[in-house]
């Protein structure tokens, strides 16, 4: 069986964090009807996730990614409860069954065009400048885009992420006080977003937030994150436009 490996450590590196003994953990994903079969070590703070797999292709790779983020996190929040300590993973190395190694980014690089609102590019210094402005003078804004950011570093927590900053930029529309209904019916106006185009981010965040962690396929997943992310986008520019509904001219119905 082919073998793969993800290299990584737990933060912060002042406490020192060893476990041995773990045990062999075997695991199926249902997306993709991929086998595999993980062995952790947690040695001095360093991580090492070994797996088989039935087979491997390149795109297997965020699969196989997320079940051993969720298993090497499992045995180091142990560690954080028994402990007290506020324990962070991070795997940042895979190595395929080649034995080549290259480095783990988060990215879902099909997002960037769906950010309009400014650019890191210097010929748009100053749209970025605008923009910084705005979210870094108002705490809540900041809160629900480092929400969206932890969606796609943490795709296990994007659904429940994704809901709750739309919700959360929803409060930052309407008028403190405002009835759901009403403010909902406010966000979908300013925005130009239908109802039915936010219902999959909400709905799909209904039992996760209940604590049902049920399977949400990964497409689904995707599919959330780049509304959420639109819908963000369209945020911005309404605070750009000093909180102005957007034109129809510019911005068509999200449906």
């Amino acid at each position: 069986m082919p073998k793969v490996q993800f290299l990584g450590r737990v933060l912060p590196s002042a406490v020192v964090v060893s476990i041995q003994g773990m045990p062999t953990v075997n695991w199926e994903s249902p997306d993709i009807g991929l086998k595999m079969s993980f062995t952790i070590r947690i040695d001095n703070s360093s991580i090492r996730v070994e797996r088989d797999v039935t087979r491997f292709v390149a795109s297997d790779a965020v699969h196989l990614y997320m079940r051993g983020f969720d298993l090497a996190r499992a045995a180091v929040d142990l560690a954080s409860f028994s402990t007290g300590n506020g324990f962070s993973v991070v795997l940042d190395t895979f190595i395929n069954p080649d034995g080549v190694q290259s480095p783990i980014v988060a990215r879902d690089e099909s997002l960037s065009a769906l950010c309009t609102a400014f650019s890191t590019d210097p010929a748009r210094q100053k749209d970025f400048n605008e923009v910084l402005r705005i979210v870094i003078t108002e705490p809540p804004l900041f809160m629900v885009l480092n929400d969206l950011i932890t969606a796609i570093t943490f795709p296990r927590y994007a659904a429940v992420n994704c809901a709750r900053a739309v919700e959360g930029l929803r409060h930052l529309i309407a008028a403190p006080g405002t009835p759901p209904p009403q403010a909902w019916a406010q966000f979908r106006q300013d925005l130009r977003a239908e109802e039915t185009y936010l219902k999959l981010i909400t709905e799909c965040s209904a039992a996760p937030r209940r604590g049902d962690h049920t399977h949400i396929p990964g497409q689904v997943i995707t599919e959330i994150t780049r509304r959420a992310w639109t819908i963000m986008n369209r945020f911005l520019e309404f605070r750009k436009r000093g909180n102005k509904p957007l034109p129809a001219s510019e911005f068509p119905p999200l449906r």
